[in-house]
């Protein structure tokens, strides 16, 4: 494979007889495979770190199999890989939801230490689970601990039918500042109109009931369909977080979509501090939402908005912002994908220093970049640094045709041990594909060197 990065043509040949894939840089190390069990089962759909559950000083992978329509029977399942040295292809623990088309395993997220016992905990989203009516939604918590189990140590449930409470979940931050870590569950049908709402929990004053919900203006705009931990942005000591509305209509112009984002702090506003809207119609601005780190090496936190139906031709659009004491509504840096409809910011991830420079580095999702194969799909690198440029640094392809390489990625710290960190990346392939169920690629790769 010929790699153009920063104006030095690099050729690299990587042969694998077992596990096929293109990687464009020596230090991103192909680990192994996971594969789901069933055609339907949307295996890999979702990922996340799981955070060290077990205490043993390595964080472990989540990966979601919610189900499809295809799968009525089937009430999701989520895979518990635990961190290690070595790589292993079965899962650990496995979770199951316990009602049948629920979608258990459509959210995940590591929630941090919530209940203070000194291991991390996780939670799993059922957005049509109806337990307290019809497709209220039910959020499953595990805390952690050296004897992990899979019974549910807390349940959380929506209060209307199909509010889909539960379709979104992040954690693992301190909001407030009162040294307990905090999480945020979207329910994109929630609220008096259906517009969505989005519910923020404060487990150091109340583990079980939301300090503050959020809600939605329009019926239709899904407020909360996406909601995301950004880290400290403006540099005043509290972890801010922002929520996304892709189906956002605005002056008549439908599925803009909107990103909303509110400072954390001792009290925290039901005001955003800043709202960024999309501009053109379908283009689901606010799809995805990530914090990334300090990529530009200031002293503040810096996040990424997606937009996977943006620019001319919907190649899809990833918006990078600085952040600072102000921000603005102009991003400092937009990645652009490179075909039409590659759907380009459909997932986003923070990769920490993946070469060695002192700046972190961002990750990039094209689910349906056809570089290799028809939707192959393709992840971008961009390396951090203060004159970040828009042009990948490194990529992976998908193996063949309708894999989706990127529909999903995330990136699990100290994985195979302190500073070897896994970059994970999906592979759904398609429901009923003859192809066979959903796969997982894992790479290992140093943060920093």
């Amino acid at each position: 494979m010929i790699n153009r990065n920063k104006g030095i043509y690099v050729v690299i040949i990587l042969i694998s007889l077992l596990f096929n894939v293109s990687v464009a840089w020596g230090d991103l190390n192909f680990a192994g495979e996971l594969r789901g069990e069933y055609n339907q089962d949307r295996y890999g759909t979702v990922i996340s770190s799981g955070g060290d559950i077990n205490g043993d000083g390595y964080e472990e992978l989540l990966i979601g199999a919610p189900g499809s329509f295809e799968m009525p029977d089937f009430a999701g399942k989520v895979f518990i890989y635990l961190g290690g040295k070595k790589f292993r292809a079965k899962p650990d623990i496995v979770l199951s939801g316990k009602e049948p088309g629920e979608s258990f395993g459509c959210a995940l997220t590591s929630l941090g230490d919530i209940n203070n016992d000194g291991y991390g905990d996780i939670a799993v989203g059922a957005h049509k689970n109806s337990d307290g009516g019809p497709e209220t939604g039910m959020v499953y918590i595990y805390f952690g601990g050296t004897a992990f189990d899979t019974i549910p140590d807390l349940t959380l449930e929506g209060d209307r039918p199909y509010e889909w409470f539960g379709i979104s979940l992040d954690g693992g931050a301190d909001l407030n500042g009162d040294g307990t870590s905090d999480f945020i569950i979207g329910a994109s049908y929630g609220g008096d109109q259906g517009a969505g709402c989005v519910y923020l929990y404060l487990p150091g004053i109340d583990i079980t009931k939301p300090a503050l919900i959020l809600n939605g203006e329009s019926a239709g705009d899904c407020y909360g369909n996406k909601v995301a931990i950004l880290g400290d942005i403006n540099n005043d000591g509290f972890t801010d977080f922002g929520v996304g509305l892709f189906h956002y209509s605005h002056d008549g112009i439908n599925n803009i979509g909107r990103v909303d984002i509110f400072k954390g702090g001792n009290i925290i506003s039901k005001d955003p501090w800043l709202t960024l809207k999309g501009k053109q119609k379908d283009e689901w601005l606010g799809f995805s939402l990530s914090g990334v780190g300090n990529v530009s090496g200031d002293e503040y936190a810096d996040f990424v908005v997606g937009i996977p139906h943006g620019g001319k031709n919907e190649e899809g659009v990833a918006l990078f912002y600085q952040g600072g004491q102000v921000l603005r509504e102009t991003p400092n840096v937009s990645f652009t994908g490179t075909l039409q409809k590659d759907l380009m910011g459909y997932s986003i991830a923070r990769v920490w220093d993946i070469n060695g420079d002192g700046f972190e580095d961002i990750a990039v999702g094209s689910p349906f970049n056809s570089t290799g194969s028809f939707k192959a799909g393709r992840v971008n690198f961009y390396y951090g640094g203060p004159a970040m440029d828009t042009q990948s640094d490194m990529h992976i392809v998908g193996d063949r045709k309708n894999a989706r390489c990127g529909y999903s990625i995330t990136t699990v710290r100290s994985f195979f041990g302190k500073g070897i960190n896994a970059f994970v990346v999906s592979l759904p392939g398609i429901n009923n594909s003859e192809e066979g169920p959903g796969r997982v690629f894992l790479y290992s790769i140093m943060e920093g060197k």
